[in-house]
């Protein structure tokens, strides 16, 4: 009976403490993301033509005959290119981190009882790998139409879904140290969602996020499951385990260059923006493959 009440006790006074650290660091990243921001856009406004507001300054400087439905055409392009360009770059990485997350765990903790446990807390993280990724030129972008503020506000909306969501998963003993993978997929699913809605909003451009994100995805899921099933062909056939998850990464990336030059994913546009990419451009032009 004595040692059930202090259990009790012990609990609600876990629990408080626990309130008063998510109080205290809600309201000091509070008050860094105002400091910063308020420095941020004061120096901008100082320094850089027309504050962070790109967008108003190109039109400010544009002829008075301009076509403005040419003028976003062209804000639209630029703007899945940059899009295009990461996606096909951390889509593969994301998924593939996914597929092979088992062996990943294996090679960085070894074959200990805590290896399975990784590998499950990974199988989430490769998504939201790469959805943070996707949500860091979008935020720029954000930045560049004049609207600074938008990313602050939507990732402290994410952080405070990412703490909801573990303090409720983490609690569960069958769910444990997985809620906090569960978490941040949720938290970057609904920041890069919401500033995809709010770049539209703002710029009066609809981006079609099929047409931008579905080839590189079906190559990156082409990817992982091509180094998936390398990987177990080769464990099967007895080889050492970082031979195998080696050979599985770089399987994987014949595999989803291979998808994209067969499904067409490469577009001139996007590849103009690479380093050499007039070059290359004219390569796949003259085998066909773009």
């Amino acid at each position: 009976r004595l040692s059930g009440k202090y259990k009790r006790i012990g609990q609600k006074v876990g629990n408080v403490v626990v309130i008063m650290q998510m109080v205290s660091v809600v309201f000091a990243v509070g008050m860094c993301v105002i400091m910063f921001r308020s420095l941020t856009t004061g120096i901008l406004e100082e320094r850089c033509v027309s504050g962070t507001d790109m967008l108003s300054y190109l039109l400010e400087q544009s002829p008075d005959d301009m076509d403005m439905d040419q003028f976003l055409d062209q804000l639209k392009e630029r703007m899945g290119s940059v899009l295009g360009i990461t996606a096909l770059v951390c889509f593969p990485a994301g998924l593939g981190l996914t597929a092979l997350a088992g062996p990943i765990a294996e090679l960085l903790y070894g074959a200990g009882g805590a290896t399975p446990i990784v590998a499950g807390a990974l199988l989430t993280l490769g998504p939201a790998s790469l959805l943070a990724a996707l949500s860091t030129p979008v935020a720029s972008m954000l930045q560049a139409v004049g609207r600074a503020d938008l990313p602050v506000k939507l990732l402290a909306a994410a952080m405070a879904i990412k703490i909801g969501v573990n303090w409720f998963l983490c609690g569960i003993p069958e769910v444990n140290i997985q809620g906090a993978g569960i978490g941040t997929l949720l938290c970057y699913l609904f920041l890069v969602v919401s500033q995809l809605w709010c770049l539209g909003r703002t710029t009066g451009v609809r981006l079609r996020a099929g047409r931008l994100f579905y080839k590189p995805l079906g190559c990156a899921a082409l990817c992982g499951a091509g180094a998936w099933t390398l990987h177990r062909g080769l464990a099967a056939l007895g080889a050492p385990g970082w031979l195998a998850a080696g050979a599985a990464v770089c399987g994987g990336a014949a595999v989803y260059g291979v998808g994209l030059l067969a499904f067409r994913a490469l577009e001139k546009k996007d590849l103009l923006m690479l380093p050499k990419g007039q070059k290359i451009a004219k390569t796949l032009e003259k085998r066909g493959w773009m």
